[in-house]
């Protein structure tokens, strides 16, 4: 499969791949980064019609990143704006212990507070996470296609 890299910065990577948004936090996310991937996932869409999301996230260092008010409320903004545009979406938190687990109880959160119309789920693995993006009903086949090989996004994903 192949990923195209659309934006890369220090704390955030953004990819596709067939009908696949890719984007990576990596460390703390400020509202600029969120503008950017509402800015690029706005495009994607414009591409693609119908899209699945592919996040993971990233934790750097012994600490939680605090997420600031002003983040929240704009990707929250982001997910009402393009939620007829969603297949479903994934979340990944690679890390293990105790504050990758508070980092994937704060994402569930999010994710019941956004009351999100399409399939959405938080996972400890990227296998599970693609794995079950799959096999969700009304999965594009190009999203199937894309991710045959899974290495490419894990490749991109670490």
């Amino acid at each position: 499969m192949k990923i195209t890299s659309v934006f890369e910065s220090e704390h955030l990577r953004i990819g596709t791949a067939g009908s696949l948004f890719i984007v990576v936090y990596a460390g703390p996310t400020s509202a600029e980064e969120i503008a950017i991937v509402d800015r690029e996932e706005g495009r994607f869409i414009e591409q693609r019609g119908k899209i699945s999301l592919l996040s993971v996230v990233v934790q750097s260092g012994g600490t939680i990143d605090r997420i600031s008010e002003e983040v929240r409320a704009a990707a929250l903004e982001m997910v009402k704006k393009y939620q007829h545009h969603v297949t479903a979406d994934a979340v990944v938190v690679p890390a293990r212990g105790i504050l990758a687990a508070i980092i994937r109880t704060f994402m569930v959160g999010f994710s019941l507070v956004s009351r999100r119309p399409y399939p959405n789920k938080v996972f400890g693995q990227l296998n599970e996470a693609i794995a079950w993006l799959k096999q969700v009903p009304g999965q594009d086949q190009t999203f199937a296609d894309s991710t045959s090989d899974d290495s490419s996004v894990h490749t991109f994903t670490s």
